[in-house]
């Protein structure tokens, strides 16, 4: 049998409910307010693995670099090798 070990547990879903309690998004926001609670929201919070589609083809529009996913799970190993 493989021992878990914290690297293994990337998968499950870990939401960081101060950092959402404390930056919501705003009612009716615009398309640059959603872009930069979205990018935030990648950065601090993990329940989620990406972004919202359409979010994404407005991004390539804007020409504005989208996350990869390799740096978004760099971040998750970060914070759980240290919790």
């Amino acid at each position: 049998m493989i021992p878990k070990k914290k690297y293994f547990m990337i998968a499950k879903s870990k939401i960081n409910a101060a950092w959402h309690k404390a930056n919501r998004m705003p009612k009716n926001p615009t398309i640059e307010q959603r872009i930069q609670w979205h990018l935030e929201h990648l950065k601090n919070c993990h329940c989620r693995t990406d972004l919202p589609e359409g979010l994404k083809q407005e991004m390539k529009k804007r020409k504005i670099t989208i996350p990869s996913l390799l740096m978004f799970f760099y971040n998750i190993l970060l914070i759980t090798s240290f919790s």
